[in-house]
């Protein structure tokens, strides 16, 4: 099964999004808090690659609160 980390910035600094609402979708395994430029790393497990980056863009980057998100994709 394919694995991706999402990099995730808020759109505002003292904001976050709600770990419930993300831990809904069901690909998300888990999600830790960082520092520095990137708010949160969200873990992924998907059938496919391409079903990963389906996810991204229509479950995670299209929330209110998410600015932008980057995937890694463990190949």
């Amino acid at each position: 099964m394919p694995v991706a980390h999402v990099l995730v910035q808020y759109n505002e600094k003292n904001s976050s999004v709600s770990w419930d609402d993300l831990q809904s979708v069901n690909e998300v395994k888990t999600i830790d808090s960082t520092y520095g430029p990137y708010d949160a790393v969200i873990k992924l497990e998907a059938k496919s690659k391409e079903e990963i980056l389906q996810i991204v863009s229509y479950k995670i980057r299209n929330r209110d609160k998410i600015q932008n998100a980057i995937t890694l994709l463990d190949i």
